[in-house]
């Protein structure tokens, strides 16, 4: 009995050490193979192959989607940029390289007011995982008013008159609408855009040079029916002077024969200097020596400079904006620019150093920027004097008047608002040499006068004298202008800390 007893506790003792030998819960003796168990001990799970294990969120795509209204008879439209519902918070938006924020919201919506004619707007999203989405508005704003026709569409009658030319070459031009219902959604002079106007009639102020001058007008209204008259004028030369001699220049009296200057201006002035030459396509040699220089004259004559040297269209657009504010409170806007500039249409651009013909002529009115644009939505002193000492003689000029329905050689002639001075390097339609030295033959003769203490007009004439010179009459510089009021002396002004 007591045998039986023995086994039938040995038996139990067997079991139970199998099952917990099984379970890992004997000690080391008790357990049968331990030492091949302890040389596999696994160690638990630590923190670091949890996070690795864990699945990556994925980034959401991001979809976007841009439309834009039917363009109204005053070329506004509402362009709306719409994102994915499911797509991350739009960290960026661009248009045409211009910086315009971000949005957190389902949608962002902006205002644009179209010029006359074909307009590209080239816009690039990015969001907050640096994923972009591209995509290019095209809009034709005389198509899309024509398209807005009514069956019965009432005549435009119009009629352009000018008052009698006083001494000084001023003429009052009117632009009546005669018209019963139609608004004019479009006036250009000499293919310069001015705008629209509700009003029945809009008056302009021009100073006519010396000579023989016609303006062409031409109106569109709302439904796209189009008005044209041109206007001639002759303004007669003074006897015994010419344009500018009625501006007392150097007063020289008979005793001590010493030229007496003229004080220098004691209005504010804003001056841009900008000088491209590291191009992508035909860069130059001189323009960023052209910019240093004529910024580090106008300094050590006393004036703010902001200086742009090889540019990139935004960082042209970004400079121009900023310069925009500081010339706000000025009275006088300076802007020199030299590098590239061709004209397309009869339209004058300045090229930032990263433009491209890709697309043809097409790719300059997207890639460049407008000089009477620039002048009209950048500069907003009373008087503005620009400087352009563009279209080098290089290859990159002599291929553009080649291209294929686009530009032709030089820039265009230029219809100056009033309170304007605009000079070229070089005669429309002709090209300005680059220079062999550090500067070009124009900005070299522009260093030499600037800091002259005589009125701008004046100083300019000496600048086309040094040019024609230099040159032995190849590049004759050439100005167009309407200034108004006193004398504009630059020069003659102290540098102060």
């Amino acid at each position: 009995m007591k045998i039986t007893k023995n086994l039938t506790r040995f038996f139990i003792l067997l079991l139970i050490s199998g099952f917990a030998n099984a379970q890992g819960i004997l000690p080391s003796w008790m357990r049968r193979d331990s030492g091949a168990v302890d040389a596999q001990v696994i160690s638990p799970p630590s923190k670091n192959k949890e996070l690795v294990d864990q699945k990556q969120p994925e980034i959401p795509k991001l979809i976007v989607d841009i439309t834009s209204l039917e363009v109204a008879a005053n070329g506004e439209t509402t362009i709306t940029i719409n994102k994915g519902a499911q797509s991350a918070s739009i960290a960026s938006v661009t248009a045409n390289g211009v910086e315009l924020g971000g949005f957190t919201e389902k949608s962002k919506s902006i205002r644009r007011y179209l010029p006359n004619g074909k307009t590209s707007i080239a816009f690039e999203v990015t969001d907050e995982y640096g994923q972009k989405f591209s995509k290019v508005l095209s809009f034709d704003r005389a198509a899309s008013i024509t398209q807005q026709k009514p069956d019965a569409i009432p005549k435009l009658v119009a009629r352009v008159t000018s008052s009698d030319m006083a001494s000084n070459g001023e003429v009052l031009i009117t632009i009546t609408n005669e018209s019963v219902e139609n608004k004019i959604a479009s006036l250009t002079v000499n293919g310069f855009e001015l705008g629209g106007f509700s009003d029945k009639s809009k008056s302009i102020k021009r100073y006519m040079p010396v000579g023989k001058t016609n303006l062409s007008f031409e109106l569109m209204d709302e439904y796209g029916q189009k008005f044209t008259q041109n206007l001639s004028f002759d303004r007669a030369t003074p006897v015994g002077t010419d344009q500018f001699a009625q501006m007392p220049v150097q007063v020289v009296t008979q005793d001590s024969q010493i030229p007496q200057l003229l004080p220098p201006t004691n209005k504010k002035v804003a001056a841009l200097v900008i000088g491209n030459s590291n191009y992508v396509i035909s860069p130059l040699l001189n323009p960023k020596n052209d910019a240093t220089d004529v910024a580090n004259k106008l300094e050590a004559m006393g004036y703010k400079v902001r200086r742009v040297i090889d540019g990139d269209r935004r960082t042209m657009l970004k400079n121009l904006a900023a310069f925009r504010e500081e010339a706000e409170k000025a009275d006088v806007g300076f802007v020199y620019y030299a590098g590239h500039g061709v004209q397309v249409g009869g339209v004058n651009y300045i090229l930032p150093i990263d433009f491209n013909l890709e697309s043809g002529m097409a790719s300059i009115q997207f890639d460049g920027i407008a000089v009477n644009q620039m002048l009209e939505n950048f500069v907003p002193t009373e008087t503005k004097l620009a400087f352009l000492d563009a279209c080098r003689d290089n290859p990159l000029s002599r291929s553009l008047s080649k291209t294929r329905g686009g530009s032709t050689s030089g820039l265009a002639a230029m219809d100056a608002v009033s309170g304007t001075l605009i000079s070229f390097s070089t005669k429309d339609g002709s090209v300005a040499q680059d220079g062999n030295g550090r500067n070009s033959p124009y900005t070299k003769a522009l260093l030499t006068h600037l800091g002259d203490q005589v009125d701008v007009s004046v100083m300019l004439r000496r600048v086309r004298q040094k040019v024609i010179d230099e040159t032995q009459g190849k590049q004759v510089p050439w100005d167009y202008g309407s200034l108004v009021g006193d004398e504009l002396v630059l020069g003659g002004r102290k540098a102060t800390k």
